[in-house]
C-alpha cells in the first residue's frame, strides 16, 4: 500500500483533458493546512460540496450529505452557510 505525504504540497496534473473543480478545491484545502481553522474549515466544506455535486447533482445535493464527505458535523455546515444554495454558489464563484 502506497503512503500519502500529507506535508507535501499537491501537484496538479494538468496533462489529462479536462479537470474536475473538486479535485482543485480538495487541493486548495490541503494547501491551506497551515492556515487558520475557520479558513481550512470552509475550504474543507467547500471542497466537499464540489465532490457531491459532481457525484449526484444539485438536486441530490444535501447537506448531509456534504458535512459526512468533510467528516464533519452537520452543525458545523449551519456555522458557515444557510443552505445547501449558499454552499452550491460559492462552489461555481471558485469554478468560475
Amino acid at each position: 500500500m502506497q503512503q500519502t505525504n500529507l506535508t507535501a504540497e499537491p501537484e496538479l496534473d494538468l496533462s489529462t483533458e479536462g479537470f474536475s473543480v473538486a479535485d482543485i478545491l480538495e487541493d486548495r484545502a490541503i494547501i491551506m493546512r497551515k492556515r487558520r481553522k475557520r479558513v481550512r474549515t470552509k475550504a474543507a466544506l467547500i471542497a466537499a460540496a464540489a465532490r457531491e455535486l459532481e457525484r449526484n447533482g444539485f438536486d441530490s445535493l444535501t447537506v448531509e450529505g456534504i458535512s459526512e464527505a468533510a467528516g464533519m458535523a452537520r452543525g458545523t455546515f449551519y456555522l458557515y452557510y444557510h443552505s445547501r444554495s449558499n454552499i452550491a454558489a460559492d462552489v461555481m464563484k471558485f469554478y468560475w
